[in-house]
């Protein structure tokens, strides 16, 4: 039981600061992320192709499927929020676990894309 109470409060402050970063109307978070991600490669050569992702230096990132799987943990990270709302009510999702097991199995993969 304490393990999930670590693993609640670790999804809550996790969901709580992507929620913050909301999208605004004219795409300045989306620039400030392109802005930053040429700063961390200023002087490193990179390819982009449709077929292998972004070559930096001699590792090849596939950011769609990155995309996709950062896109699938916020859904759950919202998922979860409400769930963690129910359960300061008296009532737990009976697929809590799955969710929290999911958005750490994504975690992990995407943390291994970059490694």
């Amino acid at each position: 039981m304490k393990k999930y109470g670590y693993v609640l409060l670790f999804v809550v402050f996790v969901a709580g600061s992507l929620y913050g970063q909301g999208v605004s109307p004219d795409g300045e978070v989306e620039k400030a992320r392109i802005q930053q991600m040429n700063e961390r490669l200023r002087g490193k050569s990179v390819v982009a192709s449709e077929q292998t992702g972004v070559q930096v230096g001699n590792k090849t990132y596939n950011f769609e499927e990155i995309r996709k799987k950062t896109i699938e943990m916020n859904e759950l990270l919202q998922s979860v929020n409400g769930d963690v709302v129910q359960v300061s009510k008296g009532v737990v999702s009976a697929d809590l676990s799955k969710k929290l097991k999911r958005i750490e199995k994504l975690a992990r993969e995407i943390r291994r894309d970059f490694e």
